[in-house]
């Protein structure tokens, strides 16, 4: 668990009565009530905007995230129930869970363990705290303490065993401290060990002095803190059961410093400390080879403050932050091994806003904690260095992400893939649709079939739709057909399409390659009867990239393979009325999308994978072909008709990431926007003599998941043989 303390001018003891109930109160009311940037959260990985309350409807409502587990699939801290109380939470996954909830008043969870199977915490009871861990197994269980005595828990080992706090004194000298959780006239930093169920006080730096412990390395054997001299308050590290080791000052100037964090190895302990010739307190990084020693910020000269909050496995990197007398708040740093800080940003178009660093990866790549966007909201952060391949200056790069937004846009990518799939669907229907007409028999420009077996046609054609709502197809191929009796061709179609979607959630780019074939009877051309059945497929490697509509996210990349199938059975019956002759029809089409698994391979600092998905669907389409001569080589065809779907699956998106809070997903596609759909279209068909013939098409289409209809061109040129 990592802490940020704002500047003190005195760390030093005051009234021993009430005081400690009162610092545990404040500070809870104070993260719910203060300004974000500056009342932030203890945890690596602060999400408050993303977590909800126990009851949103309430008049007053908060939530704060106080720590996440170090896989960064648990989130724990405290939100409001619909009396405005709050309640230690579990979050993960989306759900939130009440840790604590038959337990005192009020209740705040401050740590979780690596996995986030174990958590601790506090509860009031009539302002009384107690301390409490939980498990799955086992709920919350009260860490018991001797009566009368206060304590609180403050962060927690990686495996979960040992829990680090600070125990209260009760306001009385006497009696005479006879056991670590005895009555003390001080405050003391503890160690609680959960398997034996028992308590390590640390010794303090003076006789009777108040120790506060912070933060607990790794393997629960290094703790971390605060503790009173003979004048002020100094940093400490203590070996649990041993020695604890007073780390001084800055340059050894008179005054406070204080731990605020410690590295997973408990080699280096990182915080905040006067400094000689300087006003305020500055960040520093200590270490027994190299003692104290001051990092400076990014603007030396006008800091007035600074602090480091936590520290990567080994030490060598430090997040923490700055407050400049030019800036109007903090500024997030991260400090690298040769202890050069490079400001992360924050969430605004100008960078003019807020940030605040909180935490930092065992690797020291991945920066998380607070920082101000345009509209001068408070967002979850996560920062990632990424270095630059043709950088030869050894510069770290590095992007600020908005924690809430990547959370956010993965869901709204992965929703609208539902929707992108059915895109496709355009070509495969597309390529369903495509037919020959072959010549009537004695109509004018057939050629003799004399040493040509049966008559065949030939015909290139390409089609484009586009729709406003961001996608645009098109299709291009050949088609070829041939009578196989007078009521009766054969008929198939080979082409290449591309599709290019530029959805709310998401981008799909890539050619197609198509193939459909068909059988068909009767003569859509003449009175009666005519049917035909279809077949196609589409298939094609496809691009397909996450979008960045949401500001301060990341466009992820992935490569997969898609394939569209179809097929489809058509009645009609011409009927003659006068000049024009009118078919009504009936269509039914079957079609499916499936799409491979894929991981997002580009450089982002959290690439998704997503699962296999297929999606299907059932339609049923009714309408009527009218045909216009309009002159003795042209004729105009007009077709309109409602589509509707018969059955469409549902199947949700799931998939995986590195998003703390997003270990796993599976979300639902978007509701439809058109159930049933109406479709226009007008052709115009223009013999050219001697077998050859062009025609042109304008229609518009409604799609299921676009509120827009689409709109589509098509142009042919036919050959009769």
């Amino acid at each position: 668990m990592k802490h940020y303390f704002k500047e003190q001018s005195d760390y030093s003891s005051a009234s021993k009565t009430t005081v400690n109930l009162r610092r545990l109160i404040a500070a809870s009311t104070l993260a719910l009530t203060a300004h974000p940037v500056l009342a932030q959260t203890t945890g690596p990985t602060p999400t408050i905007e993303s977590i909800p309350t126990f009851d949103d409807s309430a008049m007053v409502t908060g939530s704060d995230a106080v720590d996440i587990s170090g896989d960064g699939s648990v989130v724990v801290g405290y939100a409001s129930d619909s009396a405005t109380t709050p309640r230690a939470f579990a979050y993960s996954g989306g759900t939130l869970v009440n840790l604590a909830p038959a337990m005192g008043d009020a209740s705040f969870a401050r740590g979780a363990s690596e996995d986030g199977s174990v958590i601790t915490g506090v509860y009031l009871t009539a302002g009384t705290p107690t301390m409490f861990y939980w498990t799955q197994a086992t709920g919350a269980v009260s860490i018991p303490i001797s009566a009368g005595v206060l304590g609180e828990a403050n962060g927690i080992s990686a495996d979960g065993t040992r829990i680090v706090g600070t125990i209260f004194d009760n306001g009385a000298a006497t009696p005479a401290p006879a056991g670590p959780t005895s009555p003390a006239p001080y405050d003391r930093a503890f160690v609680w060990t959960r398997a034996t169920n028992t308590f390590v006080t640390l010794p303090s730096l003076v006789a009777n002095g108040d120790t506060y412990g912070a933060d607990i390395s790794d393997n629960g054997t290094i703790v971390v803190g605060r503790a009173e001299t003979a004048t002020t308050t100094h940093a400490f590290r203590a070996v649990v059961g041993g020695a604890i080791t007073d780390l001084g000052t800055i340059g050894g100037a008179a005054g406070q410093s204080r731990a605020n964090g410690v590295s997973g190895d408990g080699q280096v302990v990182v915080g905040q400390s006067v400094a000689p010739s300087v006003t305020g307190q500055r960040a520093f990084r200590w270490s027994a080879a190299t003692g104290m020693v001051q990092l400076a910020s990014t603007d030396e000269a006008n800091v007035v403050f600074s602090l480091a909050n936590a520290a990567s496995q080994d030490g060598s990197y430090v997040a923490g932050a700055a407050r400049y007398s030019t800036t109007p708040g903090y500024r997030a740093l991260r400090w690298d091994e040769n202890g050069v800080a490079q400001d992360l940003g924050d969430l605004t178009t100008g960078n003019t806003g807020t940030s605040f660093a909180n935490g930092i990866s065992a690797d020291g790549s991945v920066v998380v904690g607070v920082a101000t966007n345009d509209a001068g909201d408070s967002r979850g952060f996560i920062w990632r260095d990424v270095e630059d391949p043709d950088d030869t200056t050894g510069t770290p790069g590095g992007t600020m992400l908005d924690h809430i937004n990547t959370l956010t846009q993965v869901s709204d990518n992965a929703a609208q893939q539902a929707a992108g799939a059915h895109y496709m669907d355009k070509l495969v229907q597309f390529t369903l649709g495509q037919s020959l007409e072959l010549p009537i028999e004695g109509s004018a420009g057939q050629r003799s079939k004399t040493g040509l077996g049966h008559p065949f046609s030939i015909k290139v054609n390409a089609g484009a739709a586009s729709n406003r709502d961001g996608n645009d197809t098109a299709l291009a191929g050949l088609i070829a057909a041939t009578a196989l009796t007078d009521n009766l061709s054969l008929g198939g179609f080979l082409g290449l399409g591309t599709d290019d979607d530029t959805l709310t959630g998401f981008g799909i780019d890539g050619t197609f390659r198509s193939f459909g074939v068909y059988l068909q009877g009767g003569h859509p051309a003449t009175e009666g009867l005519n049917w035909k059945l279809a077949a196609a497929q589409s298939a094609a490697e496809v691009e397909i990239t996450r979008s960045t509509a949401l500001p301060n996210t990341e466009r992820g990349l992935g490569r997969t393979d898609m394939r569209a199938r179809a097929g489809s059975i058509e009645v009609g019956y011409g009927m003659q009325r006068g000049a024009a002759l009118v078919t009504p029809f009936l269509r039914v089409s079957r079609s499916s999308v499936d799409r491979d698994g894929y991981t997002e391979t580009n450089a982002v600092a959290f690439p998704v994978t997503y699962d296999d998905y297929v999606v299907s669907a059932t339609t049923a389409t009714l309408g009527a072909d009218v045909r216009i001569p309009v002159s003795a080589a042209g004729v105009v065809r007009l077709k309109a008709g409602v589509e509707w779907d018969l059955s469409r699956s549902t199947d949700t998106v799931s998939g995986t990431s590195a998003i703390p809070g997003m270990t796993s997903f599976a979300i639902a596609g978007p509701t439809l926007e058109h159930e049933e759909r109406l479709f226009a279209e007008a052709r115009y068909t223009h013999a050219l003599g001697n077998g050859r013939s062009y025609d042109l098409g304008l229609g518009v289409h409604q799609t299921p998941y676009a509120e827009k209809p689409s709109v589509m061109a098509t142009i042919g040129y036919q050959m009769d043989f």
